[in-house]
C-alpha cells in the first residue's frame, strides 16, 4: 500500500458516517467515465424562416464603390 493510501485511510476512518457518505458519492462520481452532456437545444432547419427580410436593392453595388467595379 502507498503511503497516499495510508494517509487517506487514516483521515476516512476520523470521519463522520456523514462525510465518509459524501467522499464515497465524489470518489464514484471521478470514476466515473467522462461524458459531455449538451444541455444547449440544438435549432431546427428552417427555425427562423420569416424573421429576417432582405430588402429590394440588398445586393445591388453601392455608390461609395462604383470606382473599384
Amino acid at each position: 500500500m502507498q503511503a497516499i493510501d495510508q494517509q487517506f485511510f487514516q483521515l476516512y476512518k476520523r470521519l463522520p458516517v456523514e462525510k465518509k457518505k459524501q467522499v464515497f458519492d465524489y470518489l464514484e462520481k471521478l470514476s466515473a467515465p467522462e461524458t459531455i452532456q449538451n444541455t444547449e437545444k440544438q435549432p431546427k432547419f428552417g427555425s427562423a424562416k420569416g424573421l429576417f427580410t432582405i430588402k429590394p436593392g440588398f445586393e445591388d453595388p453601392l455608390e461609395d464603390f462604383k470606382e473599384y467595379i
